[in-house]
Order: structure tokens, then sequence, then C-alpha cells
């Protein structure tokens, strides 16, 4: 499986990773460019790919070929009631889900709990949300984290219901150093935002 979109920290707040995943169709004639936009900007942190909860953005743009089609719903709604519920574990629900739209051209089953979907073919997307307990004390702390994940038949099935459309991931990672450790060289070699050159998840080859 191969993470789509989400977010958590891997690590306990001490030597606190940070990772962030997000995915959306991009036309192929413009994808190249913004993956190329994406590794030189000097504020790699600002640019946006959206979900489809903000999928009206794309109106506002005149040319077709330059909308971004966000097609991940982030379920990033307020925990309502289960704010105040102690065993809640500000667990995100929903989590993570594929668009109306995406289940609709797919013709995905979805299981009853919103967590699973699977495609005719076999393709298979997966949604996951969780949180643990870290320190003790008023050092006590909740770490969330989401995660949205599909097979190598999943993503082949979505490129395949959206022709001419590639599919650009963007993954950010983010550590914190112990604060004993801040103004250790170590730990200040490479200045924040560092670029590195991505790949373009593009429409898979037959």
């Amino acid at each position: 499986m191969t993470a789509l979109w989400g977010h958590w920290t891997a690590t306990d707040a001490v030597n606190g990773e940070t990772v962030s995943v997000r995915s959306v169709l991009v036309p192929s004639c413009q994808a190249a460019a913004l993956l190329t936009a994406m590794q030189t900007s000097p504020n790699p942190g600002e640019i946006y790919l959206p979900d489809a909860d903000h999928i009206d953005h794309r109106e506002e743009v005149d040319d077709p070929v330059l909308r971004l089609l966000g097609w991940v719903k982030s379920g990033s709604d307020s925990l309502s009631l289960d704010e105040y519920d102690p065993w809640a574990g500000k667990v995100a629900n929903p989590g993570p889900q594929p668009c109306q739209e995406i289940i609709n051209v797919l013709n995905s089953m979805t299981d009853p709990d919103a967590r699973s979907w699977t495609l005719p073919g076999g393709g298979r997307l997966r949604s996951e949300s969780w949180s643990r307990s870290t320190g003790y004390g008023e050092e006590r702390d909740v770490l969330t984290g989401t995660r949205l994940s599909a097979d190598d038949k999943f993503i082949r099935a979505l490129l395949d219901g959206h022709p001419n459309t590639s599919l650009i991931v963007c993954l950010k990672v983010r550590r914190k150093p112990p604060k004993d450790e801040t103004d250790n060289d170590d730990y200040s070699f490479y200045n924040y935002p560092y670029n590195r050159p991505a790949i373009t998840a593009r429409r898979l080859p037959d």
C-alpha cells in the first residue's frame, strides 16, 4: 500500500518526526511544470495541494489545463461531541476518504464504516486514523494520525478513470531536535526548508 494522504507523528514528542502526505490529480501536460515549481520554490511549505473539500477553488481558474483536482475528503471536520469524550482519544472520524465523484467513477464498494474501498478489479483503498498517549503528568500529550493508502491496482484505476491526468504526491518530513540539542551542529547543518527532488506518480505503464 502507498500512502497518498495523511498526517502523523512517527516518534515521541522528544524526538518528533512529523510526516505529511498530500496528492492531487493534474493534467499530464502540466505535471512536469508543477513538479519543477514544487522542487525549486524558495518556500515549498506554501505550495497548497487542495483536497476535495475545497474543490470549488478549481472554478476560479479560467484554463482547465491549469486546474488541480483534489480527490480526497480530508475529514477535517470538528470532533463535535467527541471533543469532550475522554475515551475518544482525539481520533478523527471520519478519516480521509475519496470524494463521491471518485467513488462513482471507479464504481468502488465501500465498507459500512467508510474505512475501506474495493474495486471490481481488485484494487483497494484503506483509511486509517489513530491516536496514542505520550508522557506523564504535565508532559502528557496525545499524538494523532491519519493515513489514506492505496495499492497499485487502485492507483492504476484512478488514473484510467481520469484520462490524460497524472497523480502528484507531495511528502513532507519535519524533524524536531531534542531540546538540549537545538544548538548542536549536527541538527543545524541543513537550513529549513530543504528541497530534495521528488518523483511524480504518473500513469502506470501497462
